[in-house]
């Protein structure tokens, strides 16, 4: 598994978000107002993620992925609908409470069913498209849009201040491990391109069959005992056959049997 696995990456996002709002209504009101915004930046960050990395995602490469994204965004509607609510109200208004809870559990539900659907898409990818899905998510984290509390809510224009200044360090800091992540997930996938490489050329070198010997070139036996025949051909003398009759010297120094005669 990769070490960014995004299944992995978003539910360490929907721990943080369950944080932000356990315990809300025990809050004082100076900390629900922060919290409330704070929850809110990071829906968006849910939201602008599921958008720019898992329906694209879920469109290319699931069956009936379209319909799967309709779905998803039905659900959505009604919970973005309140949000928008959540942020004209403040933590004054009595129906604030119920409202933030309803909103949230409802969020949380919808996160369950894409949990079920980004399991599908995992076995549905191939490990290396998978595995960058990961940085992708991370990325979205910098760039996802976020609202700063007001001074009335957050208490005071110090703590806007540091609000601002932390969030711009988790930034930089993502940032920086966005792209520290990218650059492993590059150096993992050349690496297992390069030996899947050596692999299939030594398989392709030990199927390679020595090439026959063509008739008459070099190497080839029949071309080489004709040869020699020739040669052997070419070197042995040649016996003229004699025209004597009885004995010649000829014959015998050719060591050529002398020719007999029948008798009538």
């Amino acid at each position: 598994m990769a070490q960014n696995d995004l299944i992995d990456l978003i539910q360490q996002d929907r721990s943080a978000l369950a944080d932000t709002t356990k315990g809300f209504a025990q809050d004082t009101k100076e900390n629900q107002a922060k919290r409330a915004n704070d929850a809110a930046n990071q829906v968006a960050m849910f939201l602008q993620g599921e958008d720019m990395v898992i329906y694209p995602s879920i469109k290319k490469n699931m069956r009936e992925g379209a319909a799967l994204v309709q779905e998803s965004l039905k659900r959505l509607r009604p919970i973005i609908q309140d949000l928008a609510r959540l942020e004209r109200m403040s933590v004054e208004d009595s129906a604030f409470q119920s409202t933030f809870d309803d909103t949230f559990n409802r969020f949380f539900e919808h996160w369950d069913h894409e949990d079920q659907t980004l399991r599908l898409l995992r076995d549905a990818m191939c490990e290396a498209e998978y595995n960058l899905l990961g940085p992708r998510w991370l990325a979205v984290r910098l760039f996802a849009p976020s609202r700063t509390a007001d001074a009335g809510h957050a208490g005071s224009v110090m703590a806007v201040q540091h609000h601002q200044r932390q969030h711009q360090q988790q930034r930089h800091q993502s940032l920086t491990q966005c792209l520290n992540d990218l650059l492993d997930t590059a150096q993992e996938m050349l690496s297992k391109m390069k030996t899947s490489s050596v692999g299939d050329d030594q398989k392709e070198q030990g199927s390679v069959k020595s090439p026959e010997p063509q008739v008459g070139s070099v190497g080839d036996p029949k071309a080489a005992t004709e040869e020699t025949s020739s040669l052997d051909s070419d070197h042995t003398p040649q016996t003229k056959a004699c025209k004597c009759v009885e004995t010649c010297d000829c014959a015998a120094k050719d060591n050529v049997s002398k020719p007999t005669t029948s008798t009538a």
